[in-house]
């Protein structure tokens, strides 16, 4: 068991470097493709910054549900990746800057507002999968519909409509001569591929692990997978 144990963990930390390498170059991909396109902060942040360090959650549910058929080990992996970067990231970070910290309106009345609304919208549509969806085989669970999951996805598409009315009002003051759109596009392809390679590694070995520890998946999924994913 030890040595099994010792191999898990050897290909973990392998799939940890590997993610925590890409997504570092991921982000760069990303700020130029913002740079490039002329974007504002706070939308380059909100958007473009945001779906990239987010891309190793996204690959995490799609291959641990699509693949593995884990759709708990999943969410559990985007519930404590939200828990981590709400309160976590943000109460540490002020411990790496002398001085005191400042956010913008914007970002306190648009983006927090729109952060509670989404949890919200998470929680009523779980609810709903619960309540009129119920599942035949095991009582107090639901099953998520295309119809249900509808509400989220429109939400989002009015979160990305607001940030594109800002994008249009935005004049951009400096001007990235040397910005190569297709470098960058290669760049962030690449560094996409190999996340799901890592990502994917992580998935294989947590569920080596909940069999090994009679555990259950979103365990590991809340836990090790969720802090992987934060890269520094």
């Amino acid at each position: 068991m030890l040595t099994e144990l010792a191999y898990i963990f050897l290909i973990l930390a392998i799939a940890t470097a590997i993610v925590w390498k890409s997504c570092h170059y991921l982000e760069e991909a990303c700020h130029d493709l913002a740079n490039c396109y002329g974007l504002p902060d706070s939308v380059k942040g909100s958007t473009v910054m945001a779906i990239s360090s987010s891309f190793p959650e996204l690959v995490t549910i799609i291959l641990a549900t699509g693949v593995h058929g884990d759709f708990e080990l999943g969410l559990a992996t985007i519930i404590g990746s939200a828990v981590f970067n709400i309160l976590v990231i943000p109460g540490t970070s002020v411990f790496f800057r002398p001085g005191s910290l400042h956010a913008a309106r914007n970002v306190l009345y648009r983006e927090a507002q729109f952060y509670l609304i989404s949890v919200l919208i998470v929680m009523l549509t779980l609810s709903f999968a619960v309540i009129y969806q119920p599942s035949t085989v095991q009582q107090f669970n639901g099953t998520l519909t295309g119809s249900l999951m509808i509400l989220p996805l429109l939400f989002y598409g009015l979160y990305i409509y607001i940030q594109y009315q800002e994008v249009r009002d935005h004049s951009p003051k400096e001007k990235h001569p040397n910005c190569s759109a297709l470098k960058s596009w290669g760049k962030l392809i690449l560094c996409m591929l190999l996340v799901t390679l890592g990502v994917e590694m992580m998935i294989r070995m947590v569920i080596d692990l909940g069999e090994m520890f009679q555990t259950p998946s979103y365990f590991w999924g809340g836990n090790y997978i969720s802090g992987s994913n934060q890269y520094p």
